[in-house]
């Protein structure tokens, strides 16, 4: 049986791998179980990868649900409003959103020498703290135990 920690190396490691999702993140940085929020909008496209679920039981096959969300900062409008000065409004940048939804549905399956990942769902949420959107991908983590 996997610990929440093995599952999260495999994913982890996978990501950092030499493949089109990698190469096709700005300034791309990963980070297992965490993130600081104030390294979210400074420009990088960031990856924080956890772990959801992990049924954690004796049999042949181990089934886990791991997130990979990978955040985007906003696009930002300045405009000058009747006496209130300037005012910036924040807003998704879907075309690099939508850019990343397909990249990680067409490379984020794989198989390693005793698990299997596979895209379970996905989804584009707001985190309005930081003024960036993510791409929110629930993995399902299948792994033989030997």
């Amino acid at each position: 049986m996997k610990s929440d920690i093995d599952i999260q190396d495999d994913v982890f490691n996978y990501l950092q791998g030499d493949h089109e999702l990698w190469s096709a993140l700005s300034e791309h940085k990963i980070y297992p179980d965490g993130l600081v929020k104030d390294t979210r909008t400074e420009g990088a496209e960031n990856t924080v990868v956890s772990i959801l679920a992990n049924g954690g039981n004796l049999d042949e096959i181990q089934e886990a649900f791991v997130n990979v969300n990978i955040f985007i900062k906003d696009l930002e409008n300045v405009e000058s409003a009747k006496g209130a000065g300037e005012v910036t409004t924040y807003y998704r940048d879907t075309k690099r959103c939508r850019a990343i939804c397909r990249i990680v549905a067409e490379h984020l399956t794989t198989y390693g020498a005793d698990f299997r990942i596979e895209l379970d769902e996905q989804r584009v949420l707001k985190d309005e703290a930081t003024h960036t959107h993510f791409v929110n991908n629930k993995l399902l983590y299948k792994s033989i135990n030997l």
